[in-house]
């Protein structure tokens, strides 16, 4: 085995190259390249709005098929609602 020195970048090459890791490692919040994300994403003002006026999520999930013909699983709409900060109707489990 051989033993080389490693080299290793400077403060100011470390700093320079900071803001370009970070837009490579922070995942992003909302998938915009999956097409029913960014349907949900288009349509979210839409999905709070109707939350606050106390509508269930099988009630939001039937209007979004009937309006828009997209059929949302319950589960991709609760992923996108906790992924979006959107207080859904969602049931909680019970830890015992």
């Amino acid at each position: 085995m051989r033993n080389r020195a490693q080299t290793y970048p400077s403060i100011d090459e470390v700093q320079a190259k900071k803001k370009e890791f970070l837009k490579r490692a922070m995942k992003p919040k909302v998938q915009a390249s999956h097409p029913l994300h960014s349907f949900l994403a288009a349509i979210s003002s839409e999905i709070k709005q109707s939350l606050k006026g106390g509508a269930s999520n099988t009630q939001i999930l039937k209007a979004i098929q009937e309006t828009y013909g997209v059929k949302v699983s319950p589960a991709s709409f609760s992923n996108f609602c906790k992924a979006n900060n959107i207080s859904a109707n969602t049931k909680s489990k019970k830890k015992v």
